[in-house]
């Protein structure tokens, strides 16, 4: 009995030698891609086409034939290359009571129009961004406003009739954080090391 016991044991180990690369092989990291901060009372963001490769690892393999995607990103005008999005934009922080100013270029391939609707926030309309506002290919959009809203969670995204949702699928949106330090009662318990603890 005892023999059968070891000898059990003896193959569930060779099992698992055996199967130890197979089992290692299937391991990958998935960083979570964290958009880079925008916090300026003037932004010059850029519209525009990009590749996009939404494997987990981040490369194509003999296994997985996966392939960077035609996508649309914001971007702050003169960001460095290595730290652009190539889908989505950044996140954008709005402190309470400030005047902001932007200046946006629709760069986007093929000819496409779009618009930057800012989801969620109390602004004037001739600087919401909705459908009526169209920014052509090739122009600048240039809206401003005085941030009247308390501490939340926005977002900004295309808002083109008839395209929104196929714009929004190939990267067109983005956080924005509303901040009023001295007024909110949980900024000093929360979190706010952006990208370590604090995530969009």
């Amino acid at each position: 009995m005892r023999n059968n016991y070891i000898h059990r044991r003896l193959i569930l180990l060779f099992c698992l030698i055996a199967l130890s690369p197979i089992i290692n092989a299937q391991i990958f990291k998935n960083e979570i891609p964290i958009p880079y901060l925008i916090s300026e009372s003037f932004m010059e963001i850029e519209i525009s086409g990009n590749q996009h490769n939404f494997d987990p690892n981040g490369f194509v393999t003999d296994i997985n034939l996966n392939v960077a995607l035609d996508a649309y990103c914001y971007n702050k005008l003169g960001q460095p290359a290595d730290n652009q999005m190539s889908y989505l934009g950044p996140t954008l922080i709005f402190p309470k009571g400030e005047e902001l100013e932007f200046e946006i270029s629709n760069n986007l391939p093929d000819g496409a129009n779009t618009t930057v609707h800012w989801h969620g926030l109390n602004i004037p309309g001739l600087m919401d961004g909705g459908p009526h506002q169209v920014i052509l290919n090739g122009s600048n959009w240039n809206p401003f406003f005085t941030v009247i809203d308390e501490v939340q969670t926005c977002w900004y995204h295309t808002h083109l009739m008839d395209l929104t949702t196929d714009q929004v699928i190939r990267g067109l949106a983005g956080m924005i954080i509303v901040e009023d330090p001295a007024n909110d009662p949980l900024y000093s318990l929360l979190p706010k090391n952006y990208g370590e603890n604090d995530f969009p």
